[in-house]
């Protein structure tokens, strides 16, 4: 048994055509795939030289092999990672063009010089939801440049669940809304309790929640469960809408992946959210898995979270004089206040805001362009 024979050598071509080719140049080369006692796959360079030892004898065949397995899986990763880059623009730009197009035209409404109070409203209401989407987007962008970069930390406490359960409610409504969705919620009746990020909680239970409104056709069911098992707690979260198939589950928390597009469901997304969801709950010490019936067949994700331990009841205190943040009549005492960014839009903005608010408000392109300030303004 020669080498090949043990190695089980796949060719790139007809040994015919290789023996052509060593008469015809007197050498052949290529790659071939051979396979390992353990079943590992190798990538061969191989360059056979047709040899003649004397004129009297046959020729014989000089062969070269260099294993070249690492330096093509390196190539491959790059080639992969080369088009999740064009593709993950391609929907980045789809993502973004949608919201934008949608405050274009509520913009374009509230231009107009002779608008009734209901369409100002129902205007108003598209820019504040689709701002809202847009935020979370950069927002959960940023997160994964900071993870990649080990810059993001955990501002960890003692949180009741309810708490982060309501915030993320309160994160995707305008989206169960929006879309005609029936959101039914069945809290703990025990006063559960978990050592963490609040914020970072609660994103996650926003992004599962946001995915489920994603798949879901209008008018279908997400259900949001809130149990108790053990030292543990259980955030499940089910929806009726088109499922996943059996070969994309397992990974639907990778970074950036998109599975095939999928029928009755016409929205997609960057495959960032549930990649986060998994990332900030397991730096919380707990778990977030995926299960499916298969397409059309709903999905459901369980989060589970270690129980903080029993803690005696927390005491309020009144606050002291010195954390005055209302003044006699239950108000927020009126500012000046003044704002200094190179984004004149920006600082426009805000001014706006503060103003509505009561504010007295400056603005300032940059350090290098101080007003006057007056009278009661300072830096």
């Amino acid at each position: 048994m020669n080498a090949h024979e043990l190695l089980k050598t796949q060719f790139p071509c007809a040994l015919e055509e290789q023996e052509e080719a060593l008469r015809r140049d007197g050498q052949w080369q290529g790659e071939l795939t051979q396979i390992t006692k353990s079943g590992t796959h190798l990538t061969i360079a191989s360059r056979w030289i047709l040899h003649r030892r004397h004129p009297d004898l046959p020729p014989v065949i000089l062969e070269v092999n260099s294993d070249i397995t690492a330096r093509r899986l390196a190539e491959e990763a790059v080639r992969a990672a080369d088009q999740n880059k064009d593709l993950f623009l391609a929907i980045l730009a789809h993502e973004l063009r949608n919201p934008l197009a949608a405050m274009v035209s509520g913009v374009e409404v509230l231009q107009r010089p002779q608008v009734d109070k209901q369409s100002v409203a129902r205007a108003s209401s598209i820019l504040g939801r689709q701002l809202t989407n847009l935020t979370r987007l950069v927002d959960d962008l940023l997160d994964v440049e900071r993870l990649a970069h080990g810059r993001l930390t955990l501002q960890k406490r003692r949180v009741a669940v309810n708490q982060i359960v309501n915030a993320a409610l309160e994160n995707c409504r305008p989206n169960v809304t929006s879309g005609g969705h029936r959101l039914n919620v069945t809290k703990s009746r025990q006063s559960l309790f978990v050592e963490g990020d609040p914020v970072r909680l609660a994103q996650s239970l926003s992004n599962l929640l946001d995915n489920a409104v994603k798949y879901t056709p209008e008018g279908g069911t997400i259900d949001l469960v809130v149990e108790e098992s053990g030292q543990e707690v259980r955030i499940r979260v089910r929806d009726s809408g088109v499922g996943i198939s059996p070969e994309v589950l397992p990974r639907i928390f990778d970074l950036y992946f998109q599975g095939e597009p999928m029928r009755g469901s016409e929205k997609s997304g960057l495959g960032v959210g549930l990649n986060l969801a998994r990332r900030f709950t397991e730096m919380h010490g707990g778990t977030v898995t995926a299960s499916s019936a298969g397409l059309g067949q709903g999905t459901e994700f369980v989060v589970r979270l270690p129980l903080a331990p029993v803690a005696p009841r927390e005491v309020h205190s009144a606050p002291t004089g010195g954390e005055r943040t209302s003044t006699a009549d239950g108000q927020s005492p009126k500012r000046k206040v003044l704002i200094v960014d190179d984004n004149p839009d920006l600082a426009e903005a805000a001014a706006l805001f503060l103003q509505a608010n009561g504010h007295e408000v400056r603005t300032a392109a940059g350090w290098c362009e101080r007003p006057a300030l007056g009278k009661g303004f300072s830096t």
